[in-house]
């Protein structure tokens, strides 16, 4: 069920003529932020950017924004993971989180993924039965 709506969601988005970027730079929280963060969160916030390179590089430049500013967008968005990846290293004992590194391999690919791949790593990654191990 959660594929179907993820899968959903992903399909009104292209298929929307009013489709504009997904990264929003507002959507960032600061370091101060993150630092207080459980793993959790982290990996969520993780997964927030993910999502949107990952749907940015599904978007057709010209619908309606321009491929340098959808490149920006990705940019963006990939800094905030690297951003939220350097927090969960410091809070991991100096290691990166293995949803991070899953969640990094996606969001850097040189193929287009599908942006539900990142939500598929952070269910499996914190799912209920390893809740107790904050999905290191």
């Amino acid at each position: 069920m959660k594929h179907f709506i993820h899968t959903l969601v992903i399909a009104g988005v292209l298929m929307s003529p009013t489709v504009t970027p997904a990264w929003d730079d507002k959507e960032a929280k600061p370091v101060t932020a993150l630092e207080i963060m459980e793993p959790k969160e982290l990996a969520a916030e993780a997964q927030k950017a993910c999502f949107d390179v990952c749907l940015n590089r599904l978007l057709p430049p010209t619908n309606p924004a321009p491929a340098k500013d959808l490149q920006n967008q990705q940019q963006a968005a990939l800094g905030y993971l690297e951003s939220v990846g350097l927090v969960a290293r410091e809070k991991n004992g100096g290691e990166f989180p293995q949803w991070y590194k899953d969640m990094r391999d996606v969001a850097r690919s040189p193929e287009p993924s599908k942006p539900n791949k990142c939500l598929d790593i952070y269910f499996q990654s914190f799912s209920k039965k390893d809740e107790g191990k904050d999905g290191q």
